[in-house]
Formats: C-alpha cells, sequence, structure tokens
C-alpha cells in the first residue's frame, strides 16, 4: 500500500534535497561542478556518442548510473530511505576524481607544489567531512534499539524456551530473546489466523519496524491482550509488550 502522506515528486524531492549530507559541501561542490562539466563534454561531442566513441559511450553510462536509481528509487518506490541509492555513489565518486584530476592537470600548468597542495587537501578535508558524518551517525545510531533490546531481554526473562513470540522486530527479538519469533501479518484477518494459530505468550508493538497500520489500533480487549511492560518508559513510549490470554 502506498503511503497517502507522500508523492512519487516529494520522494524524488526529497533525495534531492538529501543529496549533500551525503559528500558535505566541499566535495559537493566539486561534484556539482565536475557533473556540469561532464554534461558540457557529452553534449559538445553528441555526435561522436552517437557514432559509437567509447570515451563518450563511458560518460553517458556515467550518468546513467547516478540517474536510473534516482529515478526509480524517487517515483516508483512509496517511501524515502537513503540506503536504496547507495549504488550510485561510485559513480558519483568518479565524477568527482576525474573532476579534481582536471584541477590538478589545470594548476600543474602554473606550479606543480601548488597543484599538489591543493588536490591533498580537497581529499583530507573532505575525507575528513566524510568520516566525521560516519562517525556521527554511527553513534547516534548505537541506542536506537535499546528498547527492542529491553524488551527482548524481559521476555526472555519471563517466558519458558517453548513460548513463541509476535512481533516485527524478528531477527532482533530472536537473539536478545531466544524465543521463536513471528511477524504480524499484514492483514488483520491474517493476523486473527496467525494468533490462533501459534498462541503466543507475548505480542510486541513498536515504533521501529513497519508494522501494518492496524497493529497501533488493536483492539485489545477483543483479542485478550493486556500491556505488561512498556519501554524506554511510560511517559514516552516507543515499545510495548502484550501478554496474550494463552499459557
Amino acid at each position: 500500500m502506498r503511503n497517502p502522506g507522500y508523492t512519487p515528486f516529494n520522494v524524488f524531492m526529497q533525495y534531492i534535497n538529501y543529496f549533500p549530507s551525503y559528500i558535505h559541501l566541499l566535495l559537493f561542490i566539486i561534484f556539482i561542478v565536475g557533473l556540469c562539466w561532464l554534461l558540457f563534454e557529452l553534449f559538445i561531442a553528441i555526435d561522436l556518442l552517437i557514432k559509437g566513441n567509447k570515451e563518450q559511450e563511458k560518460q553517458f553510462f556515467i550518468i546513467l548510473w547516478m540517474i536510473i536509481p534516482l529515478i526509480y528509487f524517487g517515483f516508483f518506490v512509496n517511501h524515502f530511505e537513503d540506503r536504496y541509492i547507495s549504488m550510485l555513489f561510485p559513480a558519483v565518486f568518479l565524477v568527482l576524481s576525474s573532476f579534481i584530476d582536471k584541477i590538478r592537470l589545470f594548476l600543474l600548468k602554473y606550479n606543480k607544489n601548488i597543484s599538489i597542495f591543493i588536490v591533498i587537501a580537497i581529499l583530507l578535508f573532505g575525507g575528513y567531512q566524510l568520516i566525521n558524518h560516519s562517525d556521527n551517525i554511527i553513534k547516534s545510531k548505537i541506542s536506537s534499539y535499546d528498547s527492542v533490546k529491553q524488551a527482548g531481554i524481559w521476555i526472555m526473562e519471563n517466558t519458558q524456551p517453548e513460548d513463541k513470540i509476535m512481533s516485527m522486530s524478528r531477527p532482533q527479538n530472536t537473539y536478545y530473546s531466544e524465543r521463536d519469533t513471528y511477524t504480524i501479518p499484514a492483514s488483520e484477518n491474517d493476523f486473527v489466523a496467525n494468533f490462533s494459530l501459534l498462541k503466543p505468550k507475548f505480542v510486541v508493538i513498536s515504533i521501529w519496524e513497519n508494522y501494518p497500520k492496524y497493529a497501533y489500533s488493536l483492539n485489545i480487549s477483543k483479542y485478550n491482550l493486556v500491556p505488561v511492560s512498556v519501554y524506554p518508559d511510560a511517559t514516552t513510549p516507543n515499545l510495548i509488550i502484550y501478554k496474550t490470554a494463552f499459557n
């Protein structure tokens, strides 16, 4: 089901607006100038491309390498996830490296030492920004799934090895709880069938996975679900463990 909050165009624009944060200001500026240069070279030699010139075919391939993932994931996938377009970055760095080399060749005409210094400065500063950005992202994500981890440990401590759990965090909960975990089906009718068949001891609802919409408005009385634990706390819960009437 397509998320009604999204349209193909605004998903595409999210990728465009987010793109500079991938490589940061310095490398982004160099990339944009390099891309414009590449498009210009391709345009003025369009006749050579038509005739099958290998150099122009390589340039055209790099353009397609970047454009096709953006178009596909921007217009034909119903939500934004930055990881989806990771495959276009080899082409991005090809454009970057090619234009940095052009900068080097241009400066080399005037002073060899300056050309070397500028290229090294670009690489060091650009690399520092990328490493620093990655480090900040990793550190910010370390505790993001704490609720899932804590819930899994709690479930392990309050269940028997043969007990079953229903949760969309299947691999995480299986790991931390050491209990068989089953996903929550996309439709409520299937949920009813699986719920009756599996007879889980606990049902876990959280914001951490792609839960079906009905899961957030389940009639807990209908299914005899009783909330027994919330994480990280009752004031701002992002995960709730419900005990069932089974077992």
